[in-house]
C-alpha cells in the first residue's frame, strides 16, 4: 500500500439495493441492515459525508466489492432519525459523482477511496441547444403524460447547466435501477441529454396517441350513448301516442330477424322499420311504409310444399274427382310422370304451364285443384277476366297510397308457399287500353 493510499481520505460505503442517487438528489432511505446502520453512525461522528453506490444484484444480501458499481455519488447526510426497532430513517443529498478506488475490509462496514469524476468538456452554444429542446419536450410530457411537481418544473427552466438539468431529469423520468446507474456512469452530459430527449419525445408521442384511441373511443361512447337516449325517448313517445305500441318497431325488428329471410331481404326491410320509426303514425307515407312491411312478412320467402309424385294416387284422385275427360286426364298424368322421372334423376324441374281450353263449365279449375290435391300443393286460382291494368299483374308503385302487390305475389301470400299451384282464370279475357297491356306483364 503506498503512503498515498495509506493518509488519503476513506469514507463510508452505503451499498443500496434499487436505489441510485444522483448529484444534488435529495432522498429519504430507510436504513436496516447493521452494518449500514454502523456506516451511517460513523458518518455522523465525521463530516457526515457517505459514499453510496447500488448493487448489481438486488437480490444480494450481502454484497462483496465486486457484487457492487464501481461508480457512486458522494453524499452528505442531511438528518437521521431512529425508527420502531432498529431501523434508522437518513435523508441524503447526493454532492457529485465519484469512482470507488478501493475497499477497505477493517471494519464492521467497507470504507472506500473514493476520486471525484470528472464530466467530459461541452460546446456551449450546443449545450444551450439542447437545454431549450429538452425544456420544450419536458413541459410537452408535463401536459400530456404526468404531471411533474411545479417546483421541479421550475428548477428545469432556470437552470444552466447541462449535468444539472439531465440528472434533475433522470431522477423524474428514469425509475428502472440499472438505466439509472447507467445514466450515474455516463460522463458526458450533452450525450446524456440527447438520450433524455429521444425519452421524452418517446413519451410524448405514446401520450399524444393514447389521447387520440381515447378521444376516438370516448366520441364513439358518446355516439352509442346518444342514440341509445334518443331511442328510448322515442320508444316512451311512441308509449305516450299509442299506449303499448312503442314497442311495437322492436317487435317487428324481432319478427324479421326470426324469419330467416335472405340477407338483402333482410337487410331492406330493417332498412324500412328504422325509416318507419322516425316517421309520424300519422303520415301517408308511414301508411305506405308499413303496408310494405306487412306484406314482404306475409310472402313465403322460404316455405314450400314437398311434391307428392304418385302417379296411381293422382289418377285414382283425378277419376274420383272428373267423369270422363280421358285425354285430359291422360295428358295431365304424362305432365306428372315427366317430373316424377325428372325428380328420380336428381334433376331440377321449373315451374310448367299447362294450358285447359274449353267452353265454361266443362271443369278447368276443377281439373286445376285436383293437380294440386294430387301434388300434396296448395291451390289458389287468379281471375284474370276483364283485367286491362298491368299494374294489376306487376303491381302498384309504392309511391301510390293503397298500393298493393300484383296479383301472382298476392297468390303467393295467400298460398303461403313458394309453389303453390295457380290457375289463371279466364286469362283470354284480359284486355289492354291506354293504362298498358296486362297479357304484355304476363310474359314475366
Amino acid at each position: 500500500m503506498s503512503r498515498f493510499d495509506m493518509y488519503s481520505v476513506r469514507y463510508p460505503l452505503l451499498p443500496l439495493k434499487n436505489v441510485v442517487i444522483f448529484p444534488r438528489n435529495v432522498v429519504t432511505l430507510l436504513v436496516g441492515r447493521t452494518r449500514s446502520i454502523q456506516a451511517v453512525e460513523d458518518a455522523m461522528s465525521r463530516d457526515r459525508r457517505i459514499v453510496v453506490t447500488a448493487h448489481k444484484d438486488p437480490e444480494n444480501d450481502d454484497p462483496r466489492p465486486d457484487d457492487l458499481h464501481p461508480v457512486g455519488t458522494l453524499a452528505e447526510i442531511v438528518s437521521v432519525e431512529r425508527q420502531q426497532g432498529s431501523n434508522i430513517q437518513v435523508v441524503l443529498e447526493g454532492i457529485c459523482r465519484v469512482d470507488i478506488m478501493q475497499f477497505d475490509h477493517t471494519r464492521p462496514f467497507y470504507t472506500v477511496r473514493a476520486e471525484p469524476a470528472h464530466e467530459d468538456d461541452y460546446r456551449v452554444e450546443e449545450a444551450q441547444a439542447l437545454i431549450q429542446i429538452v425544456r420544450d419536450l419536458a413541459s410537452k410530457y408535463s401536459e400530456t403524460k404526468a404531471k411533474i411537481n411545479a417546483d421541479v418544473l421550475e428548477m428545469i427552466v432556470q437552470t444552466t447547466d447541462p449535468s444539472h438539468l439531465a440528472d434533475l431529469l433522470t431522477t423524474q423520468l428514469i425509475s428502472d435501477a440499472p438505466r439509472r446507474q447507467a445514466y450515474l456512469e455516463n460522463l458526458n452530459p450533452i450525450n446524456r441529454l440527447e438520450l433524455l430527449a429521444i425519452h421524452l419525445t418517446g413519451e410524448v408521442e405514446i401520450a399524444d396517441l393514447e389521447q387520440r384511441i381515447k378521444n376516438r373511443v370516448r366520441e364513439q361512447i358518446d355516439k352509442n350513448q346518444r342514440e341509445y337516449y334518443l331511442r328510448e325517448q322515442l320508444k316512451a313517445i311512441h308509449d305516450e301516442l299509442s299506449g303499448e305500441g312503442g314497442n311495437e318497431m322492436e317487435a317487428l325488428r324481432e319478427k324479421i330477424r326470426e324469419r330467416n329471410l335472405p340477407e338483402p331481404v333482410s337487410e331492406r326491410l330493417l332498412k324500412e322499420v328504422s325509416r318507419l320509426e322516425r316517421m309520424p303514425s300519422v303520415s301517408a307515407e308511414a301508411t305506405v311504409v308499413r303496408n310494405y312491411i306487412d306484406i314482404a312478412l306475409a310472402l313465403p320467402w322460404t316455405e314450400q310444399s314437398d311434391d307428392v309424385l304418385d302417379l296411381d294416387r293422382a289418377e285414382a284422385i283425378l277419376n274420383a274427382d272428373h267423369y270422363g275427360l280421358e285425354a285430359v286426364k291422360e295428358r295431365i298424368i304424362e305432365f306428372l310422370a315427366v317430373r316424377k322421372l325428372t325428380a328420380d334423376q336428381s334433376g331440377t324441374m321449373g315451374a310448367a304451364i299447362l294450358c285447359l281450353v274449353g267452353p265454361p263449365g266443362v271443369g278447368k279449375t276443377s281439373l286445376g285443384q285436383s293437380i294440386a290435391s294430387a301434388m300434396g300443393r296448395k291451390f289458389v286460382r287468379v281471375s284474370l277476366g276483364g283485367v286491362r291494368d298491368e299494374a294489376e299483374i306487376r303491381g302498384h308503385r309504392r309511391t301510390y297510397i293503397g298500393a298493393f302487390p300484383g296479383r301472382i305475389i298476392g297468390a303467393m301470400k295467400t298460398a303461403g308457399t313458394l309453389n303453390p299451384v295457380i290457375l289463371l282464370d279466364e286469362i283470354d279475357k284480359m284486355s289492354s287500353d291506354y293504362r298498358g297491356d296486362p297479357a304484355s306483364a304476363m310474359l314475366e
